[in-house]
């Protein structure tokens, strides 16, 4: 039997904002990949700068720091 977990991928800025929700839906095991086009959920470009980048699982949280350049 495949396993799931609902995931929920979001991008947040040096403030703790979210800017966009990449993924919010239940998906089973397995490598995804995902593009970010740097805009957020209103379709606005960001400017340059460090953004967070925030997954969430069944199983824990995890979040990067990421460096925007334009």
């Amino acid at each position: 039997m495949e396993s799931s977990t609902f995931i929920t991928l979001k991008v947040y800025n040096i403030q703790g904002k979210l800017v966009s929700t990449l993924v919010q839906r239940r998906q089973p095991a397995g490598n995804y990949s995902i593009v970010w086009k740097a805009q957020q959920a209103d379709g606005t470009s960001l400017v340059s700068g460090i953004y967070f980048i925030g997954l969430e699982t069944d199983y824990g949280i995890e979040t990067r720091k990421t460096l925007l350049l334009k």
